[in-house]
């Protein structure tokens, strides 16, 4: 089993088609590394 991303709500309206909203896994591990950069200036 792979980690792929975490789901983070959906996009519309109730009564009409939804989409699911994902943060990919990469875009989850860029944003925790620039933190992790911010902290050490």
């Amino acid at each position: 089993m792979h980690f792929l991303g975490i789901y983070s709500g959906r996009i519309g309206d109730e009564n009409d088609a939804q989409l699911g909203r994902v943060w990919k896994a990469a875009s989850i591990v860029e944003m925790l590394d620039s933190i992790d950069a911010q902290e050490l200036i």
